[in-house]
């Protein structure tokens, strides 16, 4: 009915708006017909009046739509002025010709002022040529109306300060808000904003109905949904069929969640497997700066190949380079022999011409002799010179013939020479540039170099045998971009220095502007490019740094902090564990083993119908480390007398606590969990950890097992209950043990011991009864009247047929025999409040 009440008041409130919505658009729609606004408190018969004039085709015009304000005229004397001619009836008036009737109106009859301060100082005339009201006309009423109040004038006096004065009547006119009439832009701009104004409220109007529409139909479909619920509500059949499914599915939750904590067992030994396997793949790979990732390794795998084969590619440059040095040495010994011979072939050339001077010489002296001496002599000499002669001629010509062989050998060998000077002399230049950059480099300090090395080429000799592995590895592409990921990453981390990543700029030198070959050009280029160097530098104490000093200064710091946190590590290991939590934990672990021995008693005791009978045994834990103790060692050393320990005992006790924190502190991080120091000491020191319990169980005749998971599954459904039931009852016992002694020992069961035999039963009640439980149970076919049980209130719910209510039999059990209760006797059960009640 509520329902129905809202929604008859939301289409109430519904149709209310439509109506002002109709309202709100019809005066839209007056606006937008609208040339000009009119000012307000226009009567309706001066409308007509004005609209007969109009088909009369007289000539009018209102006043505001006549003038305009001149430019100079300031915005708030504009506000006043058309306040001041509103109030005064002026504003709307008409200026019209003599001729025209006066029917429910104002005309303005106009008076010009003359050499006076009128409102033509203020306003000018603005009318179309086709208006029929000329503008002198216009300026005359302008002028007909003074600004200046004299007493003596009996007319329209309007001031500055929007105060008028008609006659005897005086007023000051309210300043409107903005000039909305005078003036063509002014009126356009009042009538833009009102269509807005209406606009607004034409969408809050539509708004506000399209939420009622939206909570109408929701109501709507509440109450049909409502329906269908009603419609859809199960009848009795269906209740029982959904409660007898209800119980299975309890059951079965009851199996999965065993099946879970299975599962989870054993995900945490896959976990601690995979974290060893861990640990051990992060101690191989420590020193390789590779990503712990399949495909980092699969690209390592593919860069090591690709650099074998550049690396074989570069050792048989290298070999043609050795024979092309090889060749050119020999080249340059075949030269100078050359060289040698060329210059014994001018020697011999020399000698010759020489003796052929003398030859002429001796010529001419025979000549003179000829005549002095006798014929045959010389005839004989003649024959001899001639012989020589000829000799010398063959001589000289065959050395003609060899010469241009050798020379051109020279110039070819020559031209070797320069081009092999031209390339040693680059390659000089080049091994100074890459100097430059090397002693730039080790000025960075970013590498640590031994002291004993004093020259650069033994600096560079160093760095090439010791980084000769990682710089054939790494791929500077590779190690540029995982510098750029690990800038970014870490640069929130370390907001406090103010990390920032510059690239020095390299200058080339002036001789790399010469002209080069092509080859010679790519290792100008190459060197250009490896040159330049990402500088990435830290705000340390006011200084601009590289990160491998901070992490220096950072870790001589952290180890300054580490070994006084060490010393005080001791004490406060040696105070909580020798002091108040090892008091705590000697007590604690005393009680758990007592507890234990008691729980063991009690259900060895319990021996089912079928001679089944388990046992509880509190087994220490191994140690999972080297740096950890054994947990019998822990407890027998934190059991004794602190005053009494050996150094090398309480050193091997905080060892142990300080390797668990550790280890703690490692999972936490691998699992991604936030946990702080307090919650890794928690658990580090919760004795509870240190132990497990054992559940073994023992038949008649056969020899006392462990209970694992396939002989729990080889129980018949009776024992596995029992198995379930006692190691449960005797967990909430540990619990009930730690409270009060006035305390209720509570415990409730739904479908108690369902699938249990009644032999078995009496045995569970029997150790319910021995732990001192106060329980309630509930069951379909378990009434709890067995001689294990001492005393007991049963109640039983009935329900006549489809009937509405539940009607509650009581009964007592009193260790022999169940009674009914009627109510006008005293209820049994309320003799003891300590008799426990099954509903």
């Amino acid at each position: 009915m509520r329902v129905n009440e809202s929604i008859a008041n939301k289409k109430g409130e519904l149709n209310r708006l439509e109506d002002e919505l109709a309202v709100k658009k019809a005066e839209l729609a007056i606006w937008q017909e609208k040339r000009d606004p009119e000012p307000p408190f226009q009567q309706e018969q001066t409308r007509q009046a004005r609209q007969m004039l109009l088909e009369n085709d007289a000539a009018f015009i209102p006043f505001y739509e006549a003038v305009e304000f001149q430019e100079f005229v300031p915005e708030d004397i504009r506000k006043r002025i058309e306040a001041a001619l509103l109030d005064a009836g002026m504003l709307d008036a008409l200026i019209a010709t003599g001729d025209t009737p006066i029917v429910h109106d104002r005309v303005i009859q106009p008076n010009p002022n003359m050499m006076a301060h009128t409102l033509a100082d203020y306003l000018v005339p603005d009318v179309s040529a086709d208006s029929g009201i000329s503008p002198a006309m216009i300026d005359d009423v302008l002028r007909s109306v003074r600004v200046e109040d004299d007493e003596m004038d009996a007319g329209l006096v309007i001031q500055e300060n929007g105060t008028y004065r008609i006659g005897l009547l005086q007023g000051h006119a309210v300043e409107v808000e903005a000039v909305r009439f005078i003036g063509k832009n002014a009126r356009k701009r009042y009538r833009q904003q009102q269509i807005a104004a209406i606009e607004q409220e034409i969408d809050v109007l539509e708004a506000n109905q399209k939420e009622i529409s939206d909570k109408i139909n929701l109501l709507t479909r509440k109450i049909a949904s409502a329906k269908d619920a009603m419609n859809q509500f199960p009848d009795e059949k269906d209740l029982q069929e959904g409660f007898h499914q209800i119980k299975e599915k309890r059951f079965e939750i009851v199996r999965l969640g065993k099946e879970l904590q299975r599962l989870d067992a054993e995900l945490q030994t896959k976990n601690h497997a995979f974290a060893q396997v861990k640990r051990n793949l992060d101690d191989l790979t420590r020193d390789l700066n590779i990503a712990l990732t399949y495909e980092a390794y699969m690209q390592a795998k593919h860069i090591m190949h690709s650099y074998e084969k550049k690396l074989s590619t570069l050792i048989t440059k290298h070999t043609s380079f050795c024979h092309l040095r090889e060749r050119l040495v020999h080249e340059n010994n075949r030269m100078e022999e050359l060289m040698a011979e060329v210059d014994d072939l001018q020697g011999e050339l020399n000698m010759l011409e020489d003796k052929k001077i003398r030859v002429a010489r001796n010529m001419e002296e025979m000549e003179k002799q000829l005549a002095a001496h006798g014929v045959e002599d010389i005839r004989k000499q003649i024959q001899e010179v001639q012989q020589d002669l000829q000799a010398s001629k063959e001589e000289l010509d065959l050395n003609k013939e060899t010469v241009p062989e050798k020379k051109s050998a020279r110039s070819v060998l020559l031209q070797e020479i320069d081009r092999q000077q031209q390339k040693a002399d680059f390659l000089k230049k080049m091994a100074n540039a890459w100097l430059q950059v090397f002693i730039t480099e080790v000025d960075y300090g970013f590498t640590r170099l031994p002291d004993e090395l004093q020259t650069n080429e033994q600096r560079a000799s160093w760095v090439e045998k010791t980084y000769k592995e990682v710089l054939q590895e790494k791929d500077p592409s590779k190690v540029n971009e995982q510098l750029t990921k690990t800038f970014y990453e870490q640069q929130s981390n370390l907001m406090e220095y103010r990390m920032d990543d510059t690239q020095t700029a390299v200058t080339p030198l002036d001789w790399m502007d010469a002209d080069f070959s092509e080859e010679q050009r790519i290792e100008i280029n190459d060197w250009k490019q490896k040159a330049k160097r990402r500088i990435v530098q830290l705000d340390f104490q006011g200084q601009r740094v590289s990160p491998y000093y901070v992490l220096e200064m950072v870790e001589k710091d952290q180890l300054r902090q580490q070994n006084l946190l060490d010393d005080q590590d001791r004490k406060l290991y040696e105070e909580i564990l020798f002091d108040s939590v090892g008091k705590k934990l000697r007590s604690r672990i005393a009680r758990a083993q007592k507890w234990t021995e008691k729980m063991d008693k009690l259900m060895a005791e319990s021996d089912s119908s079928s001679g089944l009978s388990f046992s509880i045994k509190w087994k220490p834990r191994t140690a999972e480390t080297e740096a950890e103790m054994d947990t019998k060692e822990l407890v027998d050393l934190l059991r004794r007398d602190p005053r009494l320990l050996k150094e090398e005992d309480i050193n091997q006790v905080i060892d142990h606590f300080r390797s668990k924190i550790e280890r703690a502190k490692e999972l936490v991080e691998l699992k991604g969990e936030g946990s702080t120091l307090l919650q890794v000491l928690k658990e580090v020191l919760d004795y509870r950890y240190w132990f497990s319990f054992v559940l073994s169980f023992k038949r008649e005749g056969e020899p006392k097992r462990e209970l694992t998971d396939h002989a729990f599954f080889q129980f018949s459904g009776g024992e596995k209950a029992m198995a379930m039931y006692i190691p449960l009852f005797t967990a909430c016992y540990s619990r009930y043990s730690e409270a009060a002694q006035t305390a209720p020992y509570i415990i409730s069961l739904d479908e108690a011991f369902a699938g249990v035999d009644e032999d078995n039963i009496s045995v569970m009640f029997r150790v319910v009864e021995q732990l001192g439980f106060d329980y309630m149970m509930n069951s379909q076919v378990l009434w709890g009247d067995y001689d294990t049980v001492s005393s007991l209130s049963v109640c039983e719910l009935v329900r006549p047929k489809n009937q509405d209510f539940v009607t509650v039999i009581r009964y007592y059990w009193d260790g022999s025999k169940r009674s009914l209760v009627v109510e006008d006797m005293e209820d049994p059960a309320e003799k003891s409040v300590e008799e426990p009640m099954k509903i």
